[in-house]
């Protein structure tokens, strides 16, 4: 990826008073610090600038003198990183890659000959261990072993990929479940994310945390003695929202042995409900990314039990209370496929299947309680149905995949119809795909082809929900994938 900062210096002039070559001495004892702006206007001083590993930095510089002067044109450029004058052109141009990772302070100092005078700024670069923005696809090789493979989305010109098999060492385990992306929650559009973590079924560490920025080992879960009442930790289901955190730490739910627990802090709780021993089979607990909807739980057979929501509502940071029931008649012969839900414990969505057929409950008051279901058929008459996967809830519609195409289904009338469709290129089937956190209006979808006579047997496809445009193809670059996950950076660089 290549970035280009142009920055105009436009202000005071500093006397420079027997001004070194190693630029020691540059006038800022006068308390004369001049303003350089960059083309967005935007201070340089004190700015942080935030490159991904494959970067190329790339700075232009220009003075403006405020006074009506004539350009300066004998002027000598030094751009220094942490001491070290890394350019003395009037451009600068710098691989990251050759940066060490993580903070580095930088001053760019422009010093005109003729008048012996100097013009400087002090900024920094942050160079990361990984991407700053791109789409995180949680995959397994043929040996089922657990990966992360990064395609830098942001990039025109660069299709290099990042591939993680371990951290310090550490492998990631087999049988991926789950990535989660955790974000600091702040006002501003995009997201200053903070902490990987990794769930596998097995492994010695079964779950990881990592440092987005630096990819340094924050937490390790550790199979035998991570879960506090000593039972192995073998998830095989994790949930997580992207800004859910509990005393400062991100927290999850995973399921053990259809058991519910709490993950945060390096600790695993016992199982949530000890008292009332619910089994939620592999999948059949469902929190809603949506902050006010609670949690929902399906145990084969006894149907649906929505539960206080564990952020607001807890004792001893844990879910405790039956807030709503589903009558259990219909769901009886029944098996989970998805659920949704929007405005604070009332509605609920729960699309479910039996051999032939799929269809929606919905709830609309939580005061009516165990509800009587009433469910919506869902359309079908070819059958294909039987082959979806991978449903998702975006702005009161579901949407789920079958064979190559996205299809958009209306819970009102139990219609669906077709949203999007891959280009016929021979790359599979789809097995996964994700919206972009409704940010950047970005779609991931990944294929995988099991009979493709390549190393790769999976494809990636980036689109742009503006017209579903294909923005990126990677044929046969992908493992089989499991999770598709964005970063979006809210840090500019002035471009």
């Amino acid at each position: 990826m290549k970035q280009t900062i142009k920055l105009i210096f436009i202000g005071t002039v500093l006397l420079l008073f027997g001004c070194k070559d190693s630029l020691e001495q540059d006038g800022r004892g006068l308390g004369m610090v001049p303003i350089i702006k960059m083309a967005n206007g935007e201070l340089l001083q004190n700015r942080v600038f935030y490159y991904s590993l494959f970067d190329t930095v790339r700075i232009e510089a220009f003075i403006d003198i405020e006074n009506g002067s004539s350009l300066p044109n004998s002027l000598s450029y030094f751009w220094t990183v942490s001491g070290d004058t890394l350019g003395r052109q009037k451009d600068f141009s710098y691989e990251v890659s050759k940066l060490p990772t993580g903070i580095s302070d930088c001053r760019l100092v422009i010093k005109d000959v003729t008048r012996d005078v100097v013009y400087t700024s002090d900024f920094k670069i942050y160079a990361l261990a990984g991407v700053k923005e791109g789409s995180f696809i949680l995959s397994s090789d043929e040996k089922k072993c657990t990966q992360i493979e990064v395609f830098g989305y942001k990039s025109v010109d660069d299709d290099k990929v990042i591939r993680y098999r371990n951290f310090a060492g550490l492998a990631l385990g087999r049988e991926p479940i789950n990535l989660h992306l955790s974000y600091l929650n702040t006002e501003n559009k995009a997201k200053n994310f903070i902490t990987m973590r990794v769930v596998s079924k097995f492994g010695d560490y079964p779950i990881i945390d990592v440092d987005y920025k630096s990819l340094n080992i924050q937490s390790l879960y550790a199979k035998y003695t991570a879960v506090i009442t000593g039972e192995p930790l073998v998830p095989t289901y994790s949930w997580s929202s992207s800004d859910k955190f509990l005393n400062g730490n991100l927290y999850n739910i995973i399921l053990i042995d259809g058991q519910a627990h709490m993950v945060t802090n390096g600790v695993v709780s016992g199982n949530i409900y000890e008292q009332d021993k619910y089994n939620f089979g592999k999948s059949g607990l469902i929190v809603s990314e949506n902050n006010s909807t609670p949690i929902v739980g399906f145990e084969k057979g006894l149907g649906f039990r929505v539960f206080e929501e564990i952020y607001f509502n807890t004792v001893n940071g844990f879910p405790n209370q039956v807030f709503l029931r589903f009558d259990s008649l219909y769901f009886k012969d029944r098996e989970f496929v998805a659920l949704a839900g929007e405005n604070d414990y009332s509605d609920v969505e729960v699309i479910t299947r039996d051999q032939d057929s799929f269809s929606v409950v919905k709830s609309n008051d939580a005061i009516l309680s165990p509800y009587k279901a009433e469910p919506v058929n869902i359309i079908d008459p070819f059958g294909i149905m039987r082959r979806s996967v991978h449903f998702l809830y975006r702005q009161g519609s579901w949407f789920f995949a079958i064979d190559r195409s996205l299809y958009r289904l209306s819970s009102k009338n139990g219609v669906f119809e077709t949203f999007l469709t891959l280009p016929n290129d021979d790359s599979g089937d789809i097995v996964t795909w994700n919206f972009s956190h409704d940010l950047d209006d970005k779609i991931g979808i990944a294929t995988f082809n099991p009979n493709a006579k390549t190393d790769r047997k999976g494809s990636y496809y980036l689109y742009n929900l503006k017209g579903n445009v294909l923005e990126k193809k990677y044929l046969y670059q992908l493992n089989r994938a499991t999770k598709i996950e964005f970063a979006i950076s809210n840090e500019s660089n002035g471009e």
